[in-house]
């Protein structure tokens, strides 16, 4: 896909690229071994599909989620995204695990999320290539809050699910993408509300934002609400 730079992959649940304390990714150390710290990857993904604006980020200015303080995944993402983006842009790392989120994610320019290196192979041995592969599993998953319907008194508010993933100004965010993370009630964002896009269109996308990626992920259960229902 294309746009206005490239997003590559398909967001869908089965894609190509396709607080309660929070904190709930911590591997399970083994009995009898010392746990190995985690090493983040720090090559460009995509290096071979020769995308340009790519080879210029920041891969090797990697910083770790776990690194950071905060009550909940939320918050030390935020501390990590503003350090990253002091430096001029790079990688926050996700290292193996589940991280639950209650709010959106709102990722700012120059900066890629990224999770730990996917399974090679399947649950029955089988090689995974690709992402499309059906036994294809991030390492890292994102878990947003399910949508859970009431049909009596005002029903279920509109913002108590239908997060994920968006660009902090959907016009100037730019250089920007996530890699290798699963996504269970979440959804990844980087364009306009569909029901804009006549009026984006006919302004000829000028100052729409470019060049983002979104690569090895897969995402379950997912929607994005729409905005033309009632906001109660």
């Amino acid at each position: 896909m294309v746009k206005r730079g490239l997003l590559v992959g398909l967001v869908a649940a089965s894609a190509l690229l396709a607080g309660t304390c929070e904190l709930t990714a911590a591997p399970k150390k083994k009995k009898g071994k010392t746990a190995q710290p985690e090493v983040a990857p720090t090559n460009n993904p995509v290096a071979r599909y020769g995308i340009a604006w790519t080879s210029e980020a920041k891969w090797g200015q990697v910083v770790n989620i776990t690194n950071y303080p905060g009550d909940s995944w939320g918050a030390r993402f935020a501390a990590a995204q503003a350090d990253v983006v002091k430096k001029g842009g790079g990688v926050v790392y996700f290292p193996k695990g589940k991280y639950e989120f209650k709010d959106m994610i709102r990722l700012e320019s120059h900066v890629i999320i990224r999770g730990a290196r996917p399974a090679q192979r399947g649950v029955r041995g089988e090689r995974i290539v690709r992402a499309r592969d059906y036994e294809y599993r991030p390492s890292t998953l994102f878990v947003f809050p399910a949508y859970e319907p009431k049909v009596t008194g005002d029903g279920s508010p509109r913002d108590s699910a239908f997060k994920g993933i968006e660009l902090k100004d959907q016009d100037r965010t730019t250089h920007c993408g996530v890699v290798h993370i699963g996504l269970d009630h979440g959804h990844i964002n980087f364009g306009c509300d569909v029901y804009e896009l006549g009026e984006r269109f006919a302004k000829g996308f000028k100052d729409y934002g470019r060049n983002h990626i979104i690569y090895g992920c897969r995402l379950t259960h997912t929607a994005i609400l729409d905005p033309r229902l009632p906001k109660e």
